[in-house]
């Protein structure tokens, strides 16, 4: 199962911030910031993934034709859809 969020773009940013704080003069904020971004670290570490399922809108769909118009026509059921529709059968254009 795939991270909603890339875990280790998210820890990259966060010691990216971290490692801006080393520029600053010593005080209280510098010293809070630094903590909050530990924590944020900590907490990336230790959390689970989340179960996701990774949709496909119907004006991405392989099986839409006529996706530029306002109603792509689905091919797997047979009629045209909204745009932001999905179902369960969809499948990326890649």
């Amino acid at each position: 199962m795939e991270d909603a969020i890339s875990r280790d773009e998210m820890k990259a940013r966060l010691y990216k911030l971290r490692s801006r704080t080393d520029q600053w003069k010593p005080s209280a904020f510098r010293a809070g910031y630094r903590e909050a971004v530990d924590f944020a670290l900590s907490d990336a570490e230790s959390c689970r993934p989340v179960d996701a399922v990774l949709i496909t809108r119907c004006h991405e769909c392989k099986r839409a034709t006529e996706r530029q118009s306002t109603m792509p026509y689905c091919m797997i059921h047979k009629r045209r859809k909204n745009p932001d529709d999905f179902c369960n059968y969809g499948e990326p254009d890649e």
